[in-house]
């Protein structure tokens, strides 16, 4: 649900798209500086696609009507509407409704309308995606798309604060001036960001009262306005003046030598020989930063980047992975154990190198079972927990 502010007050106001719970806690503290408007989940008991129309009524945006009506009683060209259908349908289930909402805000801009010239974003991220606290998520790409779909909102758009994980490195803000012509501030994180905490709401004061006035070329607004609060040590700020200021981005080949030097320390990891530390602390954690600042060069082999969504999961494996991939598939698996004669272990209860001795051990049992059809869906699934394949499990049962 997108919370009103009134016309007068669009100038200096600030659009909040909140994919976690968090921005609730940040939009009421920003409202004590600025005109707030809040894109968030109405409540808990509402999890999904469902969006207030105009008339009143509520559509779901899953259905794929629904979401073509809504796109039409937007005041916006056929041809603008067309390209926003285009975006909104290419998002996942649960976080269509985010950006729709966005979208019914920068339509204010076909109307001859202001629309809030500050945004943030806020929520949990990997540097490719923007994720929620309900398995709802949306690609960076596709809110450039957005962006591109609606380009006399776009030009309206003077600063955007990142409010999230991994996407500040300075080759990842380059997008977005391309997409927003008139941007003047981006604030991000090259490296974890804060969230809903002392820390995360501070970063945020400091950003509004550095772009409220709209200083031409983005000011003098540093990274430094932040040091030594937590993870001031990795904001990262680009303005029109003076260019970017934050984490800088090693040369690739020093990248490639660490993290080639890790390799064996990461194998360990995955085969469970290794302590896995906790989600902040530990080889995976630090083996991560290392493949997010590789990976901003496009031109690394994919290899890399698949090793980075591994290393992630890794890094989350003891505290959400193991948990959330027993209650995924519990009944699937319980079955699948039932069938060929085995009692079914509590994958959320095992450390990963237990995950993996029970997986080879109803892989040998498998062998006298070779046309077991539920059994057979259960290996390709355990295969997803060995790779730790993000099709198998997803970003969303990382909890960042």
């Amino acid at each position: 649900m997108a919370t009103a502010i009134g016309p007068t007050s669009l100038a200096g106001a600030v659009t909040i798209l909140g994919m976690s719970d968090t921005s609730v806690v940040e939009a009421t503290a920003l409202r004590a500086q600025a005109p707030t408007q809040l894109i968030t989940d109405v409540s808990r008991g509402n999890r999904g696609d469902l969006i207030l129309r105009s008339d009143g009524g509520t559509g779901d945006l899953a259905r794929e009507d629904q979401l073509r009506a809504f796109v039409a009683s937007l005041p916006i060209p056929a041809d603008v509407g067309r390209n926003v259908g285009d975006v909104l349908h290419g998002v996942g289930p649960g976080a269509r409704r985010e950006l729709a909402e966005l979208a019914r805000v920068w339509a204010g801009a076909y109307c001859g309308r202001a629309v809030p010239a500050r945004v943030i974003v806020s929520g949990h991220g990997d540097g490719v995606w923007v994720s929620g606290d309900d398995l709802d998520f949306f690609r960076r790409e596709q809110l450039l798309a957005l962006g591109r779909a609606m380009p006399r909102a776009a030009a309206q758009i003077y600063s955007i604060h990142l409010g999230t994980c991994q996407h500040g490195w300075e080759p990842r803000f380059a997008a977005y001036p391309t997409v927003f012509p008139n941007v003047q501030i981006l604030w991000g994180y090259a490296g974890t960001s804060p969230s809903a905490s002392t820390s995360a709401l501070l970063h945020q004061r400091v950003w509004e009262r550095g772009t409220h006035d709209f200083p031409p070329g983005g000011g003098m607004l540093r990274p430094s306005a932040v040091s030594g609060s937590s993870r001031g040590d990795v904001v990262s700020v680009w303005t029109r003046a003076h260019g970017f200021s934050g984490p800088t981005v090693r040369p690739v080949g020093e990248l490639l030598r660490r993290a080639e030097g890790g390799l064996p320390q990461f194998v360990r990891c995955m085969e469970g020989l290794d302590d896995l530390g906790t989600p902040h602390s530990g080889f995976p954690d630090t083996y991560y930063q290392l493949l997010q600042e590789l990976t901003t060069y496009p031109d690394v082999d994919h290899d890399w980047e698949q090793r980075r969504e591994q290393t992630l999961r890794l890094r989350f494996y003891m505290t959400s992975v193991r948990a959330a991939f027993q209650r995924e598939h519990r009944s699937l698996i319980q079955e699948a154990y039932r069938s060929i004669g085995l009692p079914a272990p509590d994958f959320s209860t095992l450390d990963r190198r237990q995950a993996l001795e029970q997986i080879r051990l109803f892989e040998e049992a498998l062998r006298s079972h070779p046309n077991d059809p539920g059994a057979r869906r259960v290996s390709v699934i355990f295969q997803g927990l060995v790779h730790l394949d993000p099709v198998h499990i997803p970003f969303t049962w990382v909890l960042l």
